[in-house]
């Protein structure tokens, strides 16, 4: 069916549907991102199904269809999806606990992941994904890239290298460090008592220089994770967690989100529709996330029963 656009700005502070709310406001809203205007999906969404592909998740080891949940229409465009299932529960992010590269999607980057100048990780074939910057891979980054090449080579023509927000600037104005109670922006934005997600990713600078770090940062990607904001807006909350039991980004279990919460932990979504900061050599969940091209055409209405399939 058609989406109206839904103008009143959420309250982001709650997990959303819960027992005091309405599911009449579940469905699509509007932000600014980097390229333009977003259209995100947020609650008890039921139209935004889409089939593509065929591949392995949790709950199916033999080929089968894959199903999607759509996102958000970006910017320029194309067309976030995120799988309705996890592919694994036991997946670190990185396997050291400690130290601030580590809450990197990449780190060690000859060359800093701007918005002038995003990393972008090219799919090459078979196996082979390459770095831009020449960074070294987080392990998760490794195990989504192998998922895409084992599920979804197939399909490469119709995915988009698109825009994904690993960010490391740091919050509440705070120097390098190394200590574990450093914080990223992204802590500041969705822990905040008002929370302000954005989809808008800042360049991973130094506060008070102009030095750029050589982790994490901002990413063109065939394959990613959802963001820490992307799950504020579509209606995770991390300051009161009521269960939003109903939402559609709920799964079986929590999944890592690619948003750095401090210097050791990254911010998880648990299966109750709310955030969670996590250590980065704890094994959770992964979820991809993909870009179709703007021109893809469809057929069907987006629902469980009648998916959106790609032409």
């Amino acid at each position: 069916k058609e989406n109206k656009v839904i103008e009143e700005e959420p309250d982001f502070s709650v997990g959303f549907p819960n027992a005091n709310t309405s599911e009449e406001e579940s469905g699509l809203y509007k932000t600014e991102d980097d390229e333009g205007t977003s259209y995100y999906f947020r609650g008890a969404v039921e139209n935004n199904y889409i089939k593509f592909g065929k591949g392995k998740t949790i709950n199916n080891q033999e080929e089968d269809d894959l199903i999607w949940r759509i996102v958000r229409i970006n910017g320029d465009g194309t067309i976030r999806l995120m799988l309705n299932s996890l592919v694994t529960t036991s997946q670190v992010f990185n396997t050291k606990p400690s130290g601030y590269q580590y809450a990197g999607y990449t780190r060690e980057n000859n060359s800093p992941c701007t918005n002038t100048s995003p990393c972008i990780s090219t799919y090459i074939g078979s196996e082979i994904f390459e770095n831009s910057n020449g960074g070294t891979n987080s392990d998760i980054k490794t195990y989504l890239e192998k998922w895409y090449s084992e599920n979804l080579k197939e399909e490469d023509q119709y995915i988009s290298y698109s825009s994904f927000c690993n960010d490391t600037s740091y919050g509440n104005g705070k120097e390098d460090s190394t200590s574990d109670i450093l914080n990223y922006g992204a802590n500041d934005r969705i822990y905040a008592a008002l929370p302000k997600p954005s989809l808008k990713c800042p360049d991973p600078y130094k506060q008070g220089n102009s030095i750029l770090r050589d982790y994490g940062g901002v990413y063109k990607l065939k394959i990613g994770l959802i963001s820490a904001d992307e799950l504020n807006l579509g209606g995770y909350s991390f300051v009161s967690r009521y269960e939003a039991a109903k939402n559609y980004l709920k799964r079986t279990s929590w999944y890592w989100s690619m948003s750095p919460n401090d210097a050791s932990a990254l911010i998880a979504g648990i299966m109750n529709a709310y955030t969670y900061h996590i250590n980065v050599d704890n094994k959770g969940g992964v979820v991809p996330v993909i870009n179709l091209k703007a021109d893809v055409q469809v057929t069907g209405d987006g629902s469980e029963q009648s998916p959106f399939i790609v032409n």
